[in-house]
């Protein structure tokens, strides 16, 4: 048998042995739980740039039917700093860093000219059927419910929505609130088409995708930040300033700095922070920050 004085001497033994182990376990069990949380941040990061780059390097692709073949930067700044749409969309003349919206003609042969002038909303789509329109199909290929772009080639251009196909006509929605300064010739371009508008959620913390039309969906949560710096040839750099003086082109709610028409290259920033509110901060899981800029070729047809 122990005597007391033994047994003390054990348990005090005991208590500091445990003490040294705990920290160690604690640090373990922190560490386990770090690693997740770093893995998540980049896979995360990695997830929105992707997004962002793949529809950044099609900006401006153009059509393939004359008389409007050729990028669209020939016409309008295919890449702009604020949101286009139906819903939450900017004032022409606002210049945000933490929001883009592209366009692009989209790969269907969907592409010909207008027919007859279109002047307003309520108007409907009459299209050449001699100009690039595949054999058989109903008014140039448009689909009911694609998007669709109508730009002049003098600056002017606007986003709709076929609403459905009548004979060899069609009706649309405009995917835009307010002013729409609404007026094109015959012979104005017309094309399936892509809008994508990528931005910060603030409240939500989230990087969210927008076609300007129904559809507004996170891509990434736990966003810390999002910004979009814009630079011309010679990545020489274009503030946002620049685009909200003038002088002005286009036509309607659509109008837009002529700065933007020399815009080469788009930077990205995006920054994640851990899932785990918990574990945020500089000592526990820092936030990760992925960098990267994407040139169109569309916007850079000379190279």
């Amino acid at each position: 048998m122990f005597s007391l004085v033994e047994s003390m001497v054990a348990l005090g033994l005991t208590m500091v042995l445990m003490g040294s182990v705990v920290p160690l376990v604690s640090m373990n069990a922190r560490g386990s739980a770090v690693a997740p949380e770093l893995l998540d941040e980049q896979q995360r990061a990695r997830l929105g740039a992707d997004a962002i780059a793949w529809d950044l390097m099609a900006a401006g692709r153009g059509l393939s039917v004359s008389p409007h073949a050729g990028p669209l930067i020939a016409s309008f700044p295919p890449v702009l700093p604020r949101r286009l749409g139906l819903t939450g969309a900017d004032p022409f003349n606002v210049a945000r860093a933490d929001a883009i919206t592209i366009i692009a003609a989209s790969a269907s042969q969907a592409q010909s000219v207008l027919l007859q002038p279109v002047t307003g909303p309520n108007d409907v789509l009459t299209l050449d059927a001699t100009v690039g329109c595949p054999a058989g199909t109903q008014v140039c290929g448009l689909q009911q419910g694609s998007t669709a772009l109508l730009f002049d080639g003098a600056g002017a251009f606007d986003l709709i929505g076929i609403l459905g196909l009548q004979g060899p006509t069609a009706t649309f929605q405009l995917h835009q609130a307010g002013n729409p300064g609404l007026a094109y010739a015959a012979g104005a371009a017309i094309a399936e088409a892509e809008q994508h508008t990528y931005y910060f959620d603030a409240v939500n913390r989230q990087l969210r995708h927008a076609d300007g039309a129904h559809t507004d969906v996170p891509v990434v949560d736990n966003v810390a930040s999002v910004a979009f710096e814009y630079f011309s040839e010679g990545l020489t750099s274009l503030p946002l300033t620049a685009f909200t003086d003038g002088p002005w082109l286009g036509s309607g709610g659509n109008q837009f700095d002529s700065d933007l028409l020399r815009v080469r290259l788009v930077r990205v920033t995006l920054r994640v922070q851990a899932g785990n509110p918990v574990l945020r901060g500089a000592h526990a899981v820092p936030d990760y920050t992925l960098r990267f800029d994407v040139a169109p070729r569309n916007m850079n047809p000379g190279k």
